[in-house]
């Protein structure tokens, strides 16, 4: 059985980050670490692809600002806010850029492994167990023992499942699919804009409906999808599906044509528990904001935040992780993602009709939302 300080589990956004980080702030420990992924990257993510302004810093922290990373990017200048017959476009000079997460992922895997990162694809985890010193996992390949293991494998985690955590599960749902435009004719694609139609509200979607110009494979294609937070679980249920359909139709792109995917998303709760002795989780494992559904830029805050974890508890020989709430809950990443779950549940437990009678405060509310994510 190989033994290691840290084994990460999953080379998305979160898990690269977090062991860059480490890097970056205690090479000694991340030398003694590997990441795992049963994936083998390039490989297929569904993400409406959004890398929005907030992430940058995280990136430059990590070594890989986001203009030297070597994707298809498109910026987004203008976020176009609509709600039934009401439109308003709020200008955020490179709010995001929309990327194929397939792409993203594999260039970030890439660069960590360039610097000396470990990481073995192709190795799926079947089992996650405590013993007297640590986590053994046992893999397709035998069994790898860590002193720490981070859950980094996203909102269907297995690392947070044989945790065993109580609670529910906080998942959002998102349907999303590619249609193929003409960027020359386009003009969500000549204006750099990209739209957020609330109107499915009205339909018991607790989010909205998102079109996102993107490239795949050279080409031109408009990513459309619906994210559903259910931030308010307790509410009736849309059906996504019908709702996506509808809108579709209205673009006349009717979904039969195209391929339907979904996936979840794990939402990120103030009072929810995301460590054991010699385990936490980060990134979609653990939640991210279920505002708007942005998953990438909070998966790459939580890298920074797990070092200064790791390194304080490797420093003081204490690996049972039981502050690891009160920590997260006073770093910047958990109060940023308490602030915009509080804001989900008061915005998606309005009344239908709420965005049409507040609508003259909701781009003075975006704008804010932006200068507070900034700040």
């Amino acid at each position: 059985m190989e033994r290691f300080d840290i084994i990460i589990v999953g080379s998305g956004p979160a898990g690269i980050s977090t062991a860059l980080s480490l890097q970056k702030r205690r090479p000694d420990l991340a030398a003694r670490m590997v990441v795992v992924d049963k994936a083998v990257h390039p490989r297929h993510k569904l993400c409406g692809g959004g890398v929005t302004f907030t992430a940058h810093p995280t990136l430059e922290h990590i070594g890989i600002p986001m203009d030297s990373i070597d994707v298809p990017q498109i910026r987004i200048d203008t976020v176009r806010i609509k709600y039934q017959d009401r439109t308003a476009d709020v200008h955020f000079p490179d709010a995001f850029r929309t990327v194929r997460r397939n792409e993203f992922d594999a260039e970030l895997v890439r660069r960590a492994r360039d610097r000396g990162i470990e990481i073995r694809e192709g190795l799926a985890v079947r089992n996650v167990e405590h013993d007297d010193d640590g986590v053994v996992l046992t893999t397709e390949r035998g069994k790898l023992h860590g002193r720490v293991v981070i859950g980094a494998d996203g909102a269907k985690s297995l690392v947070r499942r044989k945790m065993d955590l109580p609670g529910p599960s906080r998942v959002s749902r998102l349907v999303e699919l590619l249609t193929p435009e003409d960027a020359q004719t386009t003009d969500l694609f000549q204006e750099h804009t990209a739209l957020f139609d609330f109107t499915p509200y009205d339909q018991h979607v607790q989010g909205y409906y998102w079109d996102f110009p993107s490239f795949k494979d050279g080409a031109a294609f408009m990513n459309r999808g619906i994210f559903d937070s259910r931030v308010r679980p307790e509410r009736d249920k849309a059906d996504i599906k019908a709702t996506l359909s509808a809108e579709l139709d209205k673009r006349q792109r009717p979904l039969s044509q195209f391929k339907l995917e979904g996936h979840p998303e794990r939402w990120f709760d103030p009072a929810g528990l995301y460590a054991n002795p010699h385990i936490f989780l980060v990134g979609d494992a653990a939640g991210v904001e279920p505002l708007l559904g942005e998953g990438i830029a909070w998966a790459l805050m939580y890298g920074p935040f797990a070092a200064e974890v790791l390194d304080d508890a490797f420093t003081r020989d204490d690996l049972s992780f039981a502050d690891f709430g009160k920590r997260l809950a006073r770093s910047s990443l958990g109060r940023g993602l308490a602030f915009r779950t509080r804001l989900a549940r008061f915005c998606y437990s309005r009344k239908p009709g709420f965005f049409r009678r507040f609508w003259p405060a909701i781009p003075v509310a975006s704008r804010y939302l932006a200068w507070r994510s900034r700040g």
